[in-house]
């Protein structure tokens, strides 16, 4: 276990079960209980609507939650789902690299961490070294496609000991130097104050990268390093190094296509014109984001691209359709809207 004096902080190692107390404890981050929808996790002990005790979970935001009490049962709100029928290759990149994507690659998903600050030391003769940048591009061959960029640390926190990383120990700061202290009544006290902890490296993840285009995808990979740590006269009193930073990548050979829940009820309905020789300029129904639709009429529907037939009058969309008529007379369409979260 590491204290951090100054902010109260404690880092703690755990290799066995941890145990809460059952009758109030709690684990709580950003939140102050289960009724609390300020972004954060609450899980902890509770008291249901009847005074009875129970558990509860809490986790996300007001907009979208995992949510789980005695009272409501589990309660998702607005996840996203996605599906794939390809399997995720993985791999951890320690050292810079030029790292080829497996044939077939589709889409590309990135974990990058920069470098730690190293730790300082108050009487330094050399300062402590900032940490590098961990840096990915992405490339066609030869062509450069997209770069992805996590900063090495710059700064200190305020204690002696080194930020934890949340990709701990790769991008830890490093720890500052021991203090000393010492003299007498005669020849005067001394003192040397510890140094500060670095801060950790930035962590960055980018998610669902389209790779299906390119013939040769290829990663080139630059591995932020620790920064050092800062020196003094004395060998037993510098600040360590922080930690190297990382890159953690993942490729499908299938496309990930966005996948959802789908409303109970119809949301929306109504109707709108549609007048001859609309297929030039197709009418659209109305911007209602991805779901499901039921369309009355033998109209040839345009749906994210593709040509639906008259004959098929439920469709999934996640853009905005729209139907065309090549016939006479004017016509009213009557549509159901279920949106799909």
């Amino acid at each position: 276990m590491q204290r951090d004096r100054d902010q109260c902080i404690l880092t703690l190692t755990i290799d066995e079960a941890l145990h809460i107390n059952d009758r109030s404890g709690s684990f709580i981050f950003g939140k102050s209980g289960l009724g609390d929808y300020s972004p954060g996790v609450f899980m902890g002990r509770t008291t249901a609507q009847g005074g009875s005790v129970g558990f509860g979970l809490h986790a996300g935001r007001d907009s979208d939650y995992i949510r789980v009490s005695k009272d409501t049962g589990l309660e998702i709100r607005n996840a996203k789902f996605s599906i794939s029928t390809g399997t995720a290759s993985q791999q951890s990149i320690t050292s810079s690299a030029s790292v080829p994507l497996a044939a077939g690659s589709k889409s590309l998903t990135l974990q990058l961490l920069g470098g730690g600050k190293g730790g300082s030391a108050s009487q330094h003769v050399t300062p402590a070294g900032n940490g590098g940048d961990t840096i990915v591009l992405l490339r066609d061959g030869s062509t450069n496609i997209a770069t992805f960029t996590a900063g090495g640390a710059t700064s200190h926190v305020s204690g002696q000991y080194g930020q934890v990383s949340a990709d701990n120990p790769y991008g830890n700061g490093g720890h500052g130097s021991s203090g000393a202290s010492g003299g007498s009544d005669e020849a005067g006290y001394w003192n040397i104050a510890a140094g500060k902890g670095g801060s950790a490296g930035e962590i960055k993840t980018f998610e669902n990268i389209d790779v299906s285009g390119l013939s040769n995808p290829i990663l080139q990979i630059t591995v932020g390093h620790g920064g050092a740590g800062a020196t003094t006269t004395s060998s037993s009193r510098r600040g360590t190094s922080g930690g190297q930073g990382r890159v953690i990548y993942s490729s499908e050979g299938h496309a990930t296509l966005p996948a959802g829940v789908i409303s109970q009820a119809p949301a929306v309905s109504g109707s709108m014109s549609v007048n001859q020789g609309d297929n030039q300029n197709f009418n659209r129904f109305p911007d209602l984001g991805p779901g499901m639709w039921a369309v009355q009429g033998s109209f040839w529907k345009i749906v994210d691209g593709h040509s639906i037939h008259p004959d098929v009058r439920t469709f999934a969309a996640r853009t905005r359709p729209g139907v065309t008529y090549n016939g006479t007379g004017n016509h009213s369409v009557a549509y159901y809207f279920w949106p799909i979260k």
